[in-house]
């Protein structure tokens, strides 16, 4: 019983998800061209030119990569700032040679998408970690949108 309900959640959530995007009002693309592999959450991406797209459904954001065929739809925290932003812009934070996707931040609004740290992400700061042999803070690196 519980995996029929199991599935029956994840079926609508799959059929649901894609609507929350087609609104072409509804959401800003923004495109990226990122020069390295980076992770968004546990999901490895490769370098290249991506679209940002933010649903209407608030959090949720999907990154394509076309040529590559990559795709990945991740939950946000929206964090509202004092500040408009001054461009369009993601955050990065870098440990190592590994990248994750931090925030991502759009022209003129007070608001940015904060990507939580991922069991992924810990697992490379406790790397880094170990080989500092202290903790260690992420190097932010940004990315300008168009």
């Amino acid at each position: 019983m519980k995996k029929q309900i199991l599935y029956l959640v994840t079926l609508t959530a799959l059929l649901i998800t894609p609507l929350a995007f087609a609104g072409s009002g509804a959401s800003v693309d923004l495109k990226a061209n990122i020069p390295f592999d980076f992770v968004v959450g546990n999901k490895s991406m490769p370098a290249g030119e991506y679209t940002i797209r933010k649903s209407s459904t608030p959090g949720l954001v999907q990154l394509s990569n076309f040529e590559e065929k990559a795709n990945v739809m991740v939950i946000t925290q929206v964090v509202r700032n004092l500040k408009a932003s001054k461009g369009s812009r993601l955050e990065f934070r870098r440990y190592g040679n590994q990248y994750f996707l931090g925030n991502i931040w759009t022209e003129g609004l007070q608001v940015s998408h904060e990507i939580l740290v991922s069991r992924t992400e810990r697992k490379a700061i406790d790397n880094a970690k170990f080989l500092a042999g202290h903790s260690v803070k992420p190097e932010i690196v940004a990315v300008d949108c168009q």
